[in-house]
């Protein structure tokens, strides 16, 4: 009995001593002992494999600016299975490659390195296969042969030995080694942490799960979670180390999700910490990430500086000097880009990596030097090497940038066409290559028609988790509706030139222009047939083998329906109902137009029928004439409706220019071009106001500009000039009370009805008291009374000021409901 008791005894104070709970040295070492072994040995090998895995399945693009850190994308864990195993490397032989001499090459590497794999599957850990030993058989005869052929088994059965060895460890464990997907492993380092902070509380490796279970959190994008995880470890934390590593990661979180004043406060956080060698380098490399995502180049690039005086040699490092150099590069400074892709080859790079800073180093010299003779050379000799057949398309790329560097642009864009030629399979290259021609037309060679398709172009190529596809299709829908205002100022202003001609002079203008497009539809016609001509030998080459190309993708095909359509139909825009061009000569019309642009003559067998033909045909080509210069008449505007019409188009086009030069592409000069013009040509312009205001911010002396008088007189009581009055107005006490008596008075002149001096009030005091606490009810106050006055365009306009002007206030719903009015009336 007493036996019974004393065993009982031991158990009770053995499981007590064992609580997770108890600062007691057994119970700790109890919990230290399950939790390393148990989970987290497990969870740190399953985020290593995870990781590997993630930066595997990413796709780099060395075109564009190679971000410092990869960001965190959670689809990057749904793909291939996490890096368990490394198979060593085989030669190029192969597995016995035999040749025609009966002899067979290297066998490469065949052994499995035992201790390597007893010592990555001890204590339970995910396996590694590091290496298959060197041994080789020679093939020299048939004896040779079979014993080269019994060590490859030997060594294949070792192999297989050790996968077997890895997959029971693996069940034994719960962990997945062999198969796992990175998301697998992410939910298995989850599941192990958790554990952790679950059952072992007093354990010293606490810390390290958070941090872990953290990092996976992030990884699949739960980045709430991951940001309370890092919070919490730095506020309970005990490890220092831990906790500056959490606030790091802290400042990832934040930076992946745009919230950079967050990130920033952070960094500023951690700035006088005393961080390890390791948590420094991550510190440095965050922040850096942080803005280089802000496009603070500069800064970024200063930081990379430091974090890579403390990174060892490997291949991250290898991609953060090429990072580095490209961010120099963008700062136009070649001479310190150069020695970060130089100093990639020396850090373990991958061969992409490598083969990008090689293209790199070239232009960077060739801007450093001032001379690009080698340099040809060099690219000649990487287009030869067989090494490079598909790598090509870069190649060509990188030659295009070269020549916009020297000012040869036509040059330069035969190298960008020649990339995308080569891009068959490269999507993202062939992106790059219509940016790097969009950029050019419109930087260098102002063509923004054509920039503007290239640009479409790019868009419909570049991957959409690119980190340029936003600020490209904000380019690209600038770029559209600023050719699309462009031309129509172009086209109104040519139009109302034909307006003010005589009739005489604009007929025969009008049949000049009719001719000669003539012409240039004919000398098309006559180079469809030379180019249809030329291609009969192809096609018979093309027919005589087994290869058959569907229609469209043949170019004979496509040239022979080009000449066979023109000689028929003549040069067609795509548009509805193409066949009546003349939609009042329906049918007659086209065998008109058959005539002036086909070729056929018609049979005759006569002198007399011929020179009735001749006369049918000149009948035709005057009808068909007449015809288009009645369509090109019913454009111009000649009546005193449609010159009006005209001149509003190219007013709002004026007006649209402007803003898209200043507010988009950060064109001062331009901009400043284009509202002058509008108020020049318009002088009575709705935009007058707006126009004043965008003048006056583009002014070297905004307070003394000739813009902001004129604004400030003829328009005191609009947005634009309280905009400009908020800046420069301090609101004490004094003034808030003044405000408050002067809105009171005129409030009560309305409820008097005296709505005249109440309307004077109000609108004195909305620039008087701009920047009170009463400011929208100045305006709202205004508004009615211009109701109650019957000026009704004032009115309308008071209301969409408001609209503008105050998104916050408490009136704004009340001032839409009016205007929604106005509208509905109208």
């Amino acid at each position: 009995m007493k036996s019974r008791v004393f065993t009982i005894s031991v158990v009770a104070i053995v499981a007590v001593s064992c609580s997770q709970f108890s600062n007691n040295p057994v119970s700790k070492a109890w919990h230290n002992t399950n939790a390393k072994f148990n989970s987290l040995i497990i969870a740190r090998e399953g985020m290593k494999y995870a990781e590997k895995g993630i930066n595997r399945n990413y796709t780099e693009n060395y075109s564009g600016l190679l971000p410092v850190l990869m960001p965190i994308d959670s689809t990057l864990l749904e793909s291939s299975g996490g890096d368990a195993f490394n198979f060593g490397n085989m030669s190029a032989g192969g597995l016995g490659n035999m040749n025609s001499g009966g002899q067979g090459q290297s066998f490469g590497n065949t052994q499995v390195s035992e201790n390597s794999l007893r010592r990555d599957l001890g204590n339970g850990n995910s396996a590694s296969i590091s290496s298959f030993g060197n041994s080789s058989g020679g093939l020299n005869t048939q004896q040779n042969r079979s014993g080269g052929f019994q060590q490859v088994q030997q060594g294949l059965g070792n192999v297989q030995n050790g996968l077997n060895a890895a997959e029971d460890i693996g069940k034994k464990t719960g962990f997945d080694i062999l198969t796992g997907s990175p998301k697998t492993q992410i939910d298995e380092v989850i599941k192990k942490t958790s554990l952790i902070a679950e059952r072992h509380s007093n354990s010293k490796y606490l810390d390290e799960a958070y941090l872990l279970l953290g990092k996976a959190r992030m990884y699949k994008g739960d980045f709430l979670n991951a940001i309370e995880i890092f919070k919490y470890l730095n506020t309970t934390g005990k490890d220092e180390n831990q906790k500056h590593a959490a606030m790091i990661w802290l400042m990832r979180a934040y930076t992946e999700q745009k919230d950079y004043p967050s990130a920033l406060k952070v960094a500023e956080s951690l700035k006088e910490s005393n961080l390890n060698d390791k948590n420094t380098a991550d510190y440095y490399l965050v922040k850096a990430y942080l803005h280089q995502r802000q496009e603070e180049y500069p800064v970024s690039v200063a930081i990379v500086e430091e974090a890579l005086k403390l990174m060892s040699k490997s291949e991250k490092k290898a991609r953060v000097h090429f990072a580095a150099g490209q961010m120099y590069d963008y700062l136009k400074r070649p001479d310190l880009a150069l020695p970060h892709y130089q100093a990639v080859a020396n850090n373990r790079p991958n061969y992409d990596l490598e083969f990008y800073a090689r293209l790199n180093a070239l232009l960077a010299s060739a801007s450093k030097r001032g001379s690009s003779v080698n340099i040809q050379e060099s690219f000649t000799q990487m287009l030869k090497d067989r090494k490079n057949s598909d790598l090509k398309d870069k190649i060509y790329a990188t030659m295009g940038k070269l020549e916009v560097k020297k000012g040869d642009f036509q040059k330069a864009i035969q190298y960008f066409n020649s990339s995308i030629q080569n891009a068959t399979n490269n999507p993202t290259q062939k992106a790059f290559s219509y940016l790097e021609l969009a950029e050019l037309h419109y930087n260098q060679l102002q063509k923004y028609s054509d920039a503007s398709l290239y640009y479409d172009s790019t868009l419909v190529e570049l991957p959409k988790n690119s980190p340029d596809y936003e600020r490209i299709t904000r380019r690209a829908m600038s770029l559209s509706d600023f050719v699309k205002y462009r031309n129509t100022i172009i086209l109104e202003d040519s139009l109302q030139k034909l307006a003010a001609m005589n009739p005489l002079a604009l007929d025969q203008t009008l049949e000049r222009a009719i001719k000669q497009k003539q012409e240039e539809e004919k000398k098309q016609i006559e180079l469809a047939q030379k180019l249809a001509a030329k291609s009969n030998t192809a096609a018979i080459s093309v027919s005589n083998t087994n290869e058959k190309r569907w229609m469209l993708y043949d170019p004979i095909q496509i040239a022979r329906g080009k000449t066979e359509f023109m000689q028929l139909w003549g040069s067609r825009q795509l548009d509805d109902n193409w066949r009546r061009r003349d939609r009042e000569a329906g049918s007659i019309s086209v065998k008109l137009e058959r005539s002036v642009v086909g070729t056929e003559a018609p049979k005759v067998d006569s002198q007399e029928s011929k020179e009735d033909a001749e006369k049918q045909k000149a009948l035709a080509e005057a009808k068909a004439i007449e015809d288009k210069k009645k369509e090109m008449m019913a454009a111009i505007p000649t009546t005193p409706e449609k010159l009006a019409a005209s001149k509003k188009k190219v007013e709002e086009a004026y007006y649209h220019l402007g803003k898209i030069y200043k507010l988009q592409f950060n064109e001062p000069d331009n901009a400043r071009d284009a509202f002058t013009t509008l108020l020049f040509k318009f002088p009575e312009t709705q935009y007058e106001p707006e126009a004043l205001y965008f003048l006056t911010l583009l002014s070297d002396n905004q307070a003394s500009s000739p813009f902001r008088q004129t604004l400030m007189t003829k328009y005191p009581t609009s947005t634009y000039a309280r905009q400009l009055l908020r800046g420069n107005t301090q609101i004490t006490s004094d003034t808030e009370s003044k405000a408050h008596t002067v809105y009171s008075q005129a409030f009560k002149m309305y409820e008097n009805e005296s709505f005249d001096s109440a309307l004077i009030m109000a609108e004195e005091g909305l620039v008087t008291y701009t920047g009170t606490s009463v400011e929208d009810k100045f305006a709202m106050l205004r508004i009615i009374l211009l109701a109650k006055t019957e000026k009704k365009e004032l009115y309308v306009q008071g209301l969409k000021d408001f609209i503008q002007g105050y998104p916050s206030s408490n009136l704004l719903a009340k001032a839409v409901q009016m205007l929604s009015v106005v509208e509905t009336k109208n």
